[in-house]
């Protein structure tokens, strides 16, 4: 059964040697503030809430299901977790989240809404925080939803967005918008990032 609260333990004795770890509960232990899993390429599950992790390393192609993280967790990278989905992944207080890298994982990438909520909802301002995503399948995105969200690219910030984007709705200023911050060539099939929008 997790801890309701623990200070006293700031890391766990043998987790580099349990290279079959499939499951990991350490809810309540608030002296653990980094996990490394990255040699544990059977995890599945881990639930972390009311701890102090700042961030957790998995290994690339790793199983993981379910990744239940605590609000202390800031930036958010995740990379080649092809099972891990949006339903999956919970985070206790997605608003402090100040920093996304997402790659190679298609069940993450799929889903506009999960990002957008996290944009509404953080705390940080735009100039001071990073979004990184490949293999992006957004369908069917509200036209508004992403022009406020593309308003995340500002100043030197890092936004990177790599796939296929569809806006079955843009108007022509929308998709001036969309040209002025992207380039002309994002309305190329074979570009980086193609979004697809209604024929003028």
């Amino acid at each position: 059964n997790p801890l309701t609260e623990n200070t006293v333990v700031s890391e766990i004795s043998g987790l580099k040697q349990a290279i079959n770890l499939e499951y990991l509960d350490i809810r309540g232990m608030n002296g653990i503030t980094s996990l490394d899993l990255s040699n544990h390429s059977s995890f599945r599950v881990l639930k972390a809430y009311n701890t102090n992790i700042t961030s957790v390393s998995l290994t690339k192609g790793a199983p993981v299901s379910i990744l239940e993280l605590p609000s202390s967790i800031r930036s958010l990278v995740l990379n080649q977790l092809p099972i891990l989905n949006t339903e999956g992944l919970i985070l206790e207080d997605i608003k402090n989240v100040q920093s996304i890298n997402i790659s190679s994982c298609p069940n993450l990438s799929n889903d506009f809404s999960f990002i957008y909520n996290w944009y509404i909802n953080k705390i940080h301002s735009n100039s001071s925080c990073s979004f990184t995503m490949d293999n992006i399948r957004w369908d069917n995105v509200d036209t508004n939803e992403f022009l406020n969200f593309i308003g995340l690219k500002t100043g030197d910030n890092i936004f990177s967005l790599k796939g296929k984007i569809n806006i079955p709705n843009a108007s022509i200023e929308t998709i001036y918008a969309i040209r002025d911050t992207f380039g002309e060539t994002v309305f190329f099939p074979n570009a980086e990032l193609y979004i697809e929008v209604p024929p003028v």
